[in-house]
C-alpha cells in the first residue's frame, strides 16, 4: 500500500516533467525545424497519468485487503494488477529509453532550425532578439560554431558603406558576407575587449591571439541543456523507480 502511494507521487512528478519539457520546447519552437514538440511530453504525461491512476486504485485495494473480512474480495484484482504491471513496465522502460535517445533528434532539429532563422536575423526583430537572448543565455554562437555567421548574410546593408575598399570584396550580389558575428557571441570571461568584427583579421587587432567569442555552437549547447538538465536525470530516475 505504502509503495503504491510513493509511486503515485513519482508518476505525478513525471506528468509535471512532461508539461515542463513541453513548455521548454514550445518556447524554442521558432528555432526547431522538423520536430514535433508534442511526442515526448505527451508520452510522459500519458504514461505518468496512467500509472498514477493504477497505483491509486491498487493502494485502495491494498488497504482494504489488510482486513481479513475483505481480503478475498481483492485477491483476484491484485493478481490481475501484477499481470497488468508486467505489461506496463515496458511502457515505462520505453519512456526511459526515449530520454536517452531523444537528445540527438533534438540537436538535429535545433541545428536545422538555427541555420534557417539566422538568415532572417537582419529582417525580423523577434528573431534577432530570440537569437541574441539564446546566445547570451547558453553561452554559444551560431549553429555549429561562430564561423556559421561568416556564411550568413545577417548584417543589414543599409548601415554599411558599400563602396568602402574593405567592404567591396565581401559583397556577393549586393549582399554582405563578412567575418563578423553579433555582439551576443561575445564571451564576457575574455580578458580583452570583445572582437566581433573582422574576427579573422589578426593584423587589425593588437596582440589578438585567441577569439573572444563563445566557441560552442548553439545546437550543441541546447542539446547539452536538455540532456543534462532534463532528459538524463529523468531517464535514470524512471529506470530506478
Amino acid at each position: 500500500m505504502y509503495l503504491a502511494w510513493v509511486s503515485c507521487n513519482f508518476w505525478t512528478l513525471l506528468v509535471v516533467c512532461g508539461g515542463y519539457i513541453k513548455y521548454e520546447l514550445d518556447s524554442k519552437l521558432m528555432i526547431l525545424e522538423g520536430y514535433n514538440t508534442d511526442t515526448l511530453p505527451y508520452y510522459f504525461v500519458t504514461v505518468g497519468g496512467l500509472m498514477f491512476l493504477i497505483n491509486l486504485i491498487v493502494s485502495k485495494a491494498s488497504y482494504d485487503s489488510s482486513e481479513p473480512e475483505t481480503r478475498s474480495r481483492f485477491q483476484n484484482f491484485l493478481v490481475f494488477f501484477l499481470g497488468l504491471l508486467f505489461v506496463l513496465i515496458w511502457l515505462i522502460f520505453a519512456a526511459s529509453m526515449l530520454c536517452f535517445s531523444h537528445r540527438y533528434v533534438i540537436e538535429q532539429s535545433f541545428k536545422n532550425g538555427l541555420f534557417s532563422v539566422m538568415k532572417r536575423y537582419k529582417t525580423d526583430l523577434t528573431i534577432k532578439m530570440t537569437i541574441d537572448d539564446l546566445q547570451l543565455r547558453y553561452r554559444c554562437c551560431g549553429s555549429n560554431s561562430y564561423t556559421d555567421w561568416f556564411k550568413t548574410n545577417w548584417v543589414n546593408e543599409e548601415f554599411i558603406n558599400l563602396v568602402h575598399p574593405d567592404v567591396k570584396p565581401k559583397l556577393d550580389q549586393g549582399l554582405y558576407y563578412g567575418d563578423d558575428v553579433p555582439f551576443s557571441c561575445c564571451d564576457e570571461s575574455s580578458m580583452r575587449s570583445c572582437v566581433h568584427h573582422q574576427v579573422t583579421n589578426k593584423k587589425r587587432h593588437k596582440d589578438y591571439s585567441e577569439v573572444t567569442l563563445f566557441k560552442t555552437g548553439c545546437s550543441s549547447a541546447l542539446r547539452n541543456y536538455f540532456e543534462n538538465t532534463l532528459l538524463h536525470p529523468l531517464g535514470i530516475t524512471i529506470l530506478l523507480v
